[in-house]
């Protein structure tokens, strides 16, 4: 592996982290509860004094503690009935007057360029198009999209000697170093794919430790609770392990919080969500070594986008029935005067959740809700979740600026499914401003990566 250590320049400007699961009075909270209260699954007649105490220190109401158990165990409840399942379009359409137009406006290209990425769009590996489009964009003068092109073209092994030349020429042997991390709008209008439904995320997001609370819930009473090491637990700043290191690092440019980390050489998982208040990843063997330094950065970004509030949820719940039984109760939550959920289950987790909620998460949730509805009231969730790993693999692949290290990690992980996504992203406008944005362009003849 290479001696690089995973630093940010002196220039690097890292703004404040966003957009990772925030848990609030809770969190402490559970904290003191999970490890003293109920470490053995019982609840006795003075721990519950304990709690009742903890409530007041921590401005909870009495009477909501006393609900807890009760709720949190129905909060994962659908995972205990594998034979219900629920619809996976969920349409509430009726209520709009009709939803606003998708329609995207003709890119700012010539007539040729524009044709060839609608036609990439079909097809991301079609060689003619990218051809085409290497010459395009060398015409043009821009040397960075042309390279993005020809490193797409490399990585099909259908280069021709000019484009091996840009390739080869620009290619660097260091990781990337940004001038500053990615913002909330670089997030949602260049990294998160076309089809993640913003408004679904953002419910998602509101109930997330509500659900969280319900998996510890569930994995408690199965005396499952998952055991840490505190010895395992690893100090980003002082650690020598490159796939620590890279996490911090990974964090701080894709402007999100870096989770505790625990090396476990033994585990068979790469990486592994270890649930917990707040959650921590599990690092393991095939982390561990053996992996370059931009298959590391590429691990990195693509853990830490799934720690984003609005994709925790697909790290939480076991299946897309329990995913949907979950987004029909917040719509519940959020907008009583909805027709009431068919599903008994819905019923139950919504009654669940809404206890979990602070007014404040209650005033967010009506208002993504409503917003929801006024975007059309649509949503086909296993499209939303295909959509997520995309965006995950988008956000690694920005990282590690390698698309050998992007594939090999997929088919590590068994999630080759995004790679021809990855492909069209490198050639797309999206990634092209997200380089400009990063500051990490070629920046001259000689071929230099900032």
């Amino acid at each position: 592996m290479s001696e690089v250590q995973f630093e940010h320049t002196e220039t690097f400007q890292g703004g404040e982290a966003s957009g990772h699961l925030q848990l609030g009075k809770l969190e402490a909270l559970y904290q003191e509860l999970y490890v003293a209260v109920i470490a053995d699954g019982i609840i006795t007649q003075d721990e519950r004094a304990q709690l009742d105490q903890m409530a007041d220190t921590f401005g909870l109401d009495r009477a909501r503690l006393h609900q807890l158990e009760d709720a949190l165990e129905a909060a994962y409840q659908a995972a205990h009935h594998p034979g219900e399942h629920v619809a996976v379009d969920i349409d509430l359409s009726e209520l709009t007057s009709g939803a606003p137009s998708t329609s995207t406006p003709k890119a700012a290209l010539s007539d040729v360029g524009y044709e060839l990425h609608r036609h990439l769009e079909a097809n991301p590996r079609d060689e003619s198009s990218l051809h085409a489009l290497f010459r395009f964009y060398e015409g043009a003068g821009d040397r960075d999209r042309a390279w993005c092109i020809a490193h797409v073209l490399a990585h099909l092994g259908a280069t021709d000697p000019a484009e091996r030349a840009c390739f080869d020429a620009h290619e660097s042997t260091i990781l990337i170093r940004p001038t500053q991390s990615l913002d909330a709008r670089a997030w949602q209008q260049l990294v998160s794919h076309p089809d993640e439904d913003p408004h679904v995320g953002a419910i998602f997001g509101v109930v997330a430790p509500a659900v969280l609370l319900g998996r510890l819930s569930a994995l408690r009473r199965d005396k499952q609770l998952p055991s840490f090491d505190p010895k395992a637990k690893q100090d980003p700043k002082l650690s020598t392990i490159q796939a620590v290191r890279c996490f911090s690092w990974a964090a701080a440019i894709l402007g999100t919080a870096s989770p505790d980390l625990y090396v476990e050489p033994d585990q068979p998982h790469a990486v592994e969500l270890i649930p917990a208040i707040p959650p921590a990843l599990r690092l393991g063997a095939p982390a561990l070594s053996g992996r370059t330094t931009e298959e590391l950065a590429f691990l990195a970004g693509r853990h830490l986008a799934y720690f984003r509030e609005e994709h925790i949820v697909l790290r939480l719940v076991p299946s897309i029935a329990n995913l949907e039984q979950i987004f029909l109760a917040a719509l519940h939550i959020g907008n009583p005067e909805l027709p009431p959920p068919t599903n008994p289950l819905v019923v139950h987790i919504a009654h669940a959740i809404e206890p979990l909620l602070d007014p404040a998460a209650l005033d967010r949730l009506r208002t993504h809700v409503r917003r929801f509805i006024e975007a059309g009231g649509r949503a086909n969730l296993q499209h939303w979740e295909a959509a997520v790993h995309k965006t995950a693999a988008r956000a690694a692949f920005l990282l590690s600026n390698d698309l050998r290290a992007a594939r090999a990690m997929l088919e590590l992980e068994d999630q080759a499914a995004p790679m021809d996504d990855l492909l069209l992203f490198a050639t797309s406008d999206r990634y092209a401003e997200l380089r400009r944005n990063a500051g990490i362009t070629i920046l001259n003849a000689k071929g230099r990566t900032a």
